[in-house]
């Protein structure tokens, strides 16, 4: 068994080396413009302003450009002119060069910021975090104000015991109103009330069918949204709850761990309770 192990590991290590070297083999021909200066590959000095290095490009270009030159290394040659300029047109980008030229036994530094210039997001970490978590609570909130209103949409439809307390509600508030306007109006009003019972009774139980469904109490995943559930209001108050936490574990071990005292009626309904939790989990 030994030995299958370390044979193993061998070949682990062997896999990675090779793909290391032919991973950065071609990379490191990349890097600026080596094995040549870029400012050489232009034909610019060191001191060189920004508009002589692109007009030397331009005149590079119209003599190295594939289109233009059938040659069969105008292709390679253009490449490394583009590079050069690339390079050199860029301030911080020359000014690295030109760090990179000075510190030669530097190496690794100088390809990290090669490497990090050209292959990093260019966008800013925290916008892009920012902005997962603003489209992260927007789809969650969406998501539960869809299943909320699902729940709801149920119980109006399909809730027998709904449904008759609606019309409980409605009967009494519509006998309540008819009492009121034969009190108000007199005889003359009774035969346009009993006209528009129909209406006024379907009417009532609209309003009672919103008002009741406002007042329900959903728990679980068809709750209604609130802020706190939201996973951008999670996030602001995680310090909080974490340090909520650190202090109350460390006040129970202080208490009852180092000076042993005795856990309250509360404290062991709460111990009993939670290990039926886990005997249940």
């Amino acid at each position: 068994m030994y030995s299958s192990v370390k044979a193993l590991c061998l070949l682990t290590f062997l896999l990675a080396h090779f793909s290391s070297c032919f991973a950065s083999s071609e990379a490191e021909d990349y890097i600026y413009c080596e094995p040549r200066n870029c400012y050489d590959v232009l034909g610019v000095d060191q001191s060189a302003s920004t508009q002589e290095i692109r007009k030397k490009y331009r005149s590079l270009s119209k003599k190295w450009h594939p289109d233009i030159n059938k040659s069969p290394d105008a292709a390679e040659k253009f490449r490394i002119i583009a590079l050069a300029n690339e390079v050199l047109s860029d301030k911080e980008e020359r000014a690295e060069y030109d760090y990179y030229l000075a510190h030669p036994e530097q190496a690794f530094y100088n390809k990290m910021r090669f490497y990090r210039r050209r292959y990093a997001p260019k966008s800013d970490a925290r916008i892009v975090v920012l902005v997962f978590v603003v489209v992260v609570s927007a789809i969650q909130y969406a998501v539960r104000v869809r299943q909320h209103s699902v729940a709801i949409k149920y119980f109006k439809t399909y809730d027998k015991k709904f449904k008759i307390r609606v019309k409980q509600l409605a009967a009494e508030r519509f006998e309540e109103q008819q009492v009121q306007a034969k009190a108000k109006n007199g005889a003359k009003a009774r035969k346009k009330v009993k006209k528009d019972n129909k209406e006024q009774l379907a009417k009532l139980e609209k309003e009672i069918t919103e008002e009741l469904a406002n007042e329900i109490e959903i728990e679980g995943g068809y709750k209604k949204p609130e802020l706190r559930d939201l996973f951008a209001f999670r996030i602001i108050v995680f310090p909080y709850t974490v340090g909520k936490s650190f202090v109350w574990n460390a006040d129970w071990i202080y208490r009852h761990s180092i000076k042993k005292e005795p856990y309250s009626y509360d404290e062991k309904v709460g111990i009993k309770l939670a290990a039926v939790n886990l005997c249940f989990e």
